[in-house]
């Protein structure tokens, strides 16, 4: 079975991690204590006819497992082979055992069955468990061995039976509360992340929209201010013309005439072109400021979840000194096991029985500390988790950072455009105004032939002025239609 990194947050990778471990587990115990009953038949406190019995109910299971693990190794069917296989090897050993200690197999496969997180499961080993020993003590009652050292080691056996399942549910039923309560907070979460994300990108594009729009009046406001500067060239062409020879003085002014109503068309039609785009940028402006207050709400909720991360990450760190606690207990009780085992030789013959024990414990000990090594190893897999989800969100609140930046900076470009908006505003009064006189002097030579010098001399300068006027006002349009391409680029990285 090779080690392989999974993520653990697919069913199917969180199951095969899950049978590896129990298979690993259950298979280390079981060969330990194939090879530990070795003794009992060196003894002769067993025969080889029930130590085959006893090998085959612990090698079967295993074998068993692990090839339903090779097939498939998200098997549901791997934890009901273990547990039934240590089912029959429990009974057939605290059946056939002569120390009340045997029934501490039952607190090792509880440990290692843990991994599954399955209260009905362990609930049915428990009790099971539990079931098989107040047999094995009707079965002494009935023999009228339970009396003395028995009696009191039988008492013991249940109390720790008993303390060892109820602890068992508390701490599994605790851990599936806290898992519910933060997959429950992290849907949460991201549904609203989902909700803020589609705000904006709505925001997005309905400013890109606004900007095509702004952009599309804007060049048809270019085309209109082009077409009034060759309609005053054509006027100051036409003056010059009338200077000349004023005998054309009349079909001049007709031109004139002509050319002046078309600037004033032309002039109504950028007034009108100018409130749209007013209008437009009013909307931008509004859209932006609603877009501002929703990427604020996001970045206080990363913040809201990266202490939430930091607090989870406190836990972990406090499960493993809980482990570290456990470990040192482990390496305490293997301590003790080893002075016994020295005072066990030291007695000779009278103390063979308690180096049984002793050596019993120490293997208990050991596998407690393997135990305890592979539960560290989850929870540093956890924290590791943890910390690279932190550093997602933490990812996330710059991104939301440079969103706030993007944003100021498309509000100025706007407040930008609405004062150019302005200024164009005021140089269109101003070319009304300009083409208002331009139309009345016109009337004048129209009225007065014999003042056509003068008048057409007037025209030229109102012409001139209205040339100035309309190279002005191409200026700031050229200088707006800058400002709208740099503003569809700022919308378009907002979009990315």
């Amino acid at each position: 079975m090779q080690k392989t990194n999974l993520d653990l947050s697919v069913k199917s990778n969180a199951e095969q991690s899950m049978n590896k471990t129990a298979v690993t587990g259950m298979t280390i115990m079981n060969l330990v204590l194939t090879v530990v009953y070795v003794l009992d038949v060196l003894k002769g406190t067993r025969g080889l006819v029930s130590y085959l019995i006893f090998v085959a109910l612990c090698l079967v299971p295993s074998i068993w497992s692990i090839l339903v693990y090779i097939r498939k190794k998200d098997s549901l069917g791997i934890r009901y082979i273990l547990g039934i296989g240590f089912s029959l090897m429990y009974t057939y050993a605290m059946i056939t055992t002569t120390t009340e200690l045997s029934f501490c197999y039952v607190i090792v496969a509880f440990v290692i069955l843990m991994v599954y997180i399955d209260l009905k499961f362990l609930y049915v080993v428990g009790i099971y468990a539990f079931l098989v020993n107040i047999v094995r003590t009707v079965l002494l009652a009935l023999r009228g061995a339970l009396t003395g050292v028995t009696l009191t080691n039988t008492e013991i056996l249940f109390g720790c039976l008993i303390l060892m399942i109820a602890f068992t549910i508390m701490v599994i039923k605790k851990i599936e509360a806290i898992n519910q309560a933060n997959v429950s907070k992290a849907d949460t979460e991201k549904e609203q992340s989902e909700i803020l994300l589609q705000k904006i990108l709505e925001a997005a594009s309905s400013i890109t929209n606004n900007i095509t729009d702004a952009v599309t009046e804007t060049e048809s406001l270019k085309e209109a201010i082009s077409a009034t500067q060759d309609e005053m060239e054509s006027v100051t062409e036409g003056a010059n013309q009338a200077v000349e020879a004023i005998e054309f003085q009349k079909q001049n002014t007709e031109k004139i005439n002509n050319s002046i109503q078309s600037v004033d068309a032309s002039v109504q039609s950028i007034t009108g072109e100018v409130h749209n785009a007013e209008e437009n940028l009013n909307a931008g402006n509004a859209i932006i400021k609603e877009l501002l207050e929703q990427v604020k709400n996001s970045e206080s909720s990363n913040e809201l979840v990266a202490e939430k991360m930091a607090g989870l990450k406190e836990y972990a760190d406090k499960m493993q000194d809980i482990m570290g606690l456990i470990s040192n207990v482990a390496n305490q009780t293997g301590l003790l096991a080893l002075n016994a085992s020295i005072e066990a030789a030291r007695a000779g013959e009278a103390g063979k029985g308690f180096a049984v024990v002793a050596t019993e414990i120490s293997n208990l000990s050991a596998q407690t500390n393997h135990a305890t090594g592979d539960i560290n190893e989850l929870i540093q897999n956890i924290v590791k988790s943890i910390e690279d989800m932190t550093q997602s969100v933490e990812m996330l609140l710059e991104s939301n950072r440079l969103q706030n930046k993007y944003i100021d900076d498309t509000a100025s470009s706007f407040d930008k455009i609405r004062k150019s908006t302005k200024g164009i505003a005021e140089q269109i009064t101003g070319l009304k105004e300009t083409v208002d006189v331009v139309m009345e002097e016109n009337k004048q030579i129209e009225e007065g032939i014999g003042n056509v010098s003068s008048v057409t001399q007037k025209v030229m300068d109102g012409a001139n002025e209205t040339l100035a006027v309309c190279n002005t006002n191409f200026q700031s349009v050229a200088h707006v239609a800058d400002i709208m391409d740099a503003l569809t680029k700022e919308a378009e990285k907002l979009q990315n």
